[in-house]
């Protein structure tokens, strides 16, 4: 394989890692932004960053609800945790079929 195939792995990784990135900025964000309504600065970055991730969180908070994973009494929201995971296996099967092809 040459450069071209090394460097579009390397933008899959780069592009799993600020996802990632962006999970664990909501799990921490969440703690002191979603009870102040959004309000100022921090409330609008926590909606930005609510926005983007929300697309793979929430089919799989949906699918976790309905799993026994989580109940529907449950307070505690694992899909941050599986999407961080998910990505990461998304990432090596994306990376390795780029690893396949012959540049």
């Amino acid at each position: 394989m040459s450069g071209g195939g090394y460097f579009i792995q390397e933008v899959i990784f780069v592009f799993a890692r600020v996802i990632k990135l962006l999970f664990f900025a909501r799990i921490i964000m969440s703690w002191f932004f979603r009870a102040r309504g959004g309000f100022g600065v921090g409330g609008q970055i926590f909606s930005f960053v609510h926005a983007l991730t929300e697309p793979i969180l929430g089919p799989l908070r949906n699918m976790l609800q309905r799993s026994p994973v989580r109940g529907a009494n449950s307070y505690i929201d694992f899909s941050p945790i599986f999407g961080y995971f998910l990505v990461d296996a998304v990432a090596i099967m994306l990376a390795g079929l780029v690893g396949l092809i012959r540049f």
